[in-house]
């Protein structure tokens, strides 16, 4: 439950081939060794059967210094030159619980492409940066994989697990992680965005969406 489902991963490059992409590059930036991590989550695996779709590991040169503006905590950040790059940008996070933030959806998933992390922890605040980031990194389209769900001692887990075969997409990431909170019970309590502070930042900054009255959300079975 603490990486995306590679069944996931694999659906969503199909699609974007059957779409007529030119390209379609996983972009990943994992920490500790980056291969032996693709290995462990199946991600490499699964893609075997996709050999037009690439998989981008990133180093220290594949990022890009970038200002934040109306940045409250992060003024800069460097981030993955990809993604900047990217006609479109599709973030697929795991939802999963978080020691720190409360949840790790689709705001917090944008710091997996960014160099420096450490920072986040140690000199600004987090909940603040982790939205001042949504500034930045604007996905077209975030996927939340809620099929297998973390629900307690994230992001690294081993945690309590729940198999909730649910997926919430949209193009509004606050809005995705508000309505994901809504789910099932992370860290052992039903949240909402005042529990994730980064969510209820970024929505009081006007980066989408918290009013889950004002959304039209259409439940689709499988």
């Amino acid at each position: 439950g603490t990486t995306t489902h590679p069944e996931t991963v694999l659906a969503v490059a199909k699609a974007c081939l059957e779409a007529k992409a030119r390209q379609v590059i996983l972009v990943e930036y994992p920490q500790g060794s980056p291969e032996r991590c693709l290995q462990r989550c199946g991600v490499e695996e699964a893609l075997k059967q996709l050999p037009q779709v690439k998989i981008k590991l990133l180093t220290a040169g594949d990022f890009k210094h970038v200002e934040v503006k109306g940045g409250v905590s992060l003024k800069q950040v460097d981030v993955a030159k990809l993604v900047l790059s990217a006609d479109v940008l599709i973030s697929i996070p795991a939802a999963k619980s978080h020691v720190m933030t409360g949840v790790s959806f689709g705001l917090k998933n944008a710091m997996g492409l960014i160099l420096d992390r450490k920072a986040f922890h140690t000199t600004l605040n987090l909940h603040q940066a982790v939205a001042d980031l949504g500034r930045v990194i604007k996905p077209q389209l975030t996927i939340l994989d809620a099929t297998r769900v973390l629900l307690t001692n994230g992001p690294q887990g081993p945690g309590q697990t729940q198999a909730l075969g649910r997926m919430v997409a949209g193009r509004d990431l606050v809005a995705v992680d508000a309505y994901g909170l809504t789910l099932t019970r992370f860290n052992q309590k039903q949240m909402s965005p005042a529990d994730a502070q980064h969510i209820k930042l970024a929505g009081a900054a006007g980066l989408g969406e918290l009013n889950l009255g004002k959304l039209k959300a259409r439940k689709v079975s499988v």
